[in-house]
């Protein structure tokens, strides 16, 4: 089990892609992160993109297509 210590605050939705990354919708950080697989540690954790507003789902299509429902971003 590999535990990747603090930096998520409120994580509420999780995916995982045809490769084996996982992503998370870290909702109070207001961000999307990515975990490759066989991630050892937080060091190998990503942010995507930016400017998320609280996001509150995350989801991959089979074409690897990330999806983020941002909850507090009105445009």
């Amino acid at each position: 089990m590999t535990t990747l210590g603090g930096g998520f605050l409120d994580p509420s939705a999780v995916a995982v892609d045809g490769a084996g990354n996982i992503y998370v919708a870290d909702t109070s950080n207001s961000k999307v992160k990515e975990m490759p697989p066989g991630c050892p540690s937080s060091s190998c954790v990503t942010t995507l993109g930016g400017g998320f507003n609280q996001p509150g789902g995350v989801a991959v299509d089979g074409s690897g297509n990330v999806y983020v429902a941002d909850s507090n971003n009105v445009w």
